[in-house]
């Protein structure tokens, strides 16, 4: 179907971030928050709320990800 395994990858880095249940994370994808971001920023399939990386249900990143 075009997305990675339901779960999270081999080789990804999660920090400053809030993943819900369901997700599907691809392998070597960084999701990483960032503290100096305190304005929303809205991306298919995540959110930033006050430098918090927010990754809602079953979203889909793909493999290499990265923000």
């Amino acid at each position: 179907q075009g997305r990675p395994p339901i779960g999270i990858g081999d080789g990804t880095v999660i920090e400053g971030a809030i993943v819900d249940k369901n997700c599907y994370i691809g392998s070597r994808t960084q999701v990483l928050g960032d503290p100096n971001q305190l304005d929303r920023i809205v991306g298919e399939n995540w959110e930033m709320l006050d430098g918090i990386l927010v990754v809602p249900k079953l979203a889909v990143l793909p493999d290499d990800w990265k923000r």
